[in-house]
């Protein structure tokens, strides 16, 4: 019934905001449906989060999500989800468009991420992704980026670990180390990795 209810707001608000008026979501949400089975069911986890923390936010889910797109929205918002294919230089869209870091670096113009989460292979390997957002270890910011080091799995279990990251941050309002922890300790998936600053709550 809350989240019914806290839809209902938002769409009421957003009849009130004058036509004119520029309006950008906090997060952007994408998913790779043409080959990944729970795309779709992840990104719905991130949209629950959003929804009870109180964030509007867009979903590109299937066709919906273009590398053009994507670009688009960069220097917009201040969270990005995204569950697709990965490596520790690009991701990729719904189809065969390829994301790159320097793609991003170079469309984000130098706006402010609080938490970026590239579900996809091999993003945490290296601390590139993070940096194509602007969020480093020690920078002084209270943001995170959130990825794998090494494989990730299109599977139940990885699955069941978003969906407890997501709750543990959103629902209870852990931080995002300890969100990650405890989806660590119920699913038994370790090979998370973050760059930037972990010890904050929403």
């Amino acid at each position: 019934m809350r989240k019914r209810i806290s839809c209902i707001m938002a769409a009421v608000l957003l009849v009130l905001i004058p036509v004119s008026a520029a309006f950008a979501a906090y997060a952007y949400d994408y998913g790779r449906t043409s080959d990944l089975r729970y795309a779709d069911e992840c990104v719905g986890y991130a949209s629950d989060a959003w929804i009870e923390l109180g964030f509007t936010y867009q979903d590109y889910l299937g066709s919906s999500f273009t590398r053009s797109t994507f670009l688009a929205n960069c220097p917009y918002g201040n969270a990005v989800y995204a569950y697709t294919k990965g490596s520790t230089t690009d991701i990729s869209d719904n189809g065969s468009g390829v994301i790159t870091t320097s793609d991003v670096s170079n469309s984000r113009s130098s706006d402010w991420k609080r938490l970026v989460f590239l579900d996809a292979c091999n993003t945490a390997t290296s601390s590139g992704w993070a940096a194509a957002w602007g969020i480093r270890t020690g920078d002084g910011d209270l943001h995170t980026f959130i990825g794998w080091v090494g494989l990730a799995y299109d599977s139940p279990l990885y699955a069941d670990f978003t969906y407890c990251f997501f709750k543990n941050m959103s629902y209870y309002g852990y931080t995002i180390r300890r969100s990650l922890e405890l989806a660590k300790a119920v699913t038994g998936v370790s090979n998370y990795g973050y760059y930037g600053n972990p010890d904050w709550a929403y």
